[in-house]
């Protein structure tokens, strides 16, 4: 049972960090869009 919680609680908080990184990979691209935008124009 322990193991299981273990388990359960450690697939939370990956999802969570895998979550944010993706979040914080999609603001630096896009970022890098807006800036390639801004130097086009």
């Amino acid at each position: 049972m322990a193991e299981f919680l273990w388990t359960f609680a450690v697939q939370e908080v990956l999802k969570k960090i895998v979550k944010f990184g993706a979040q914080q990979i999609g603001l630096a691209w896009g970022l890098k869009k807006k800036k390639l935008s801004n130097l086009r124009h």
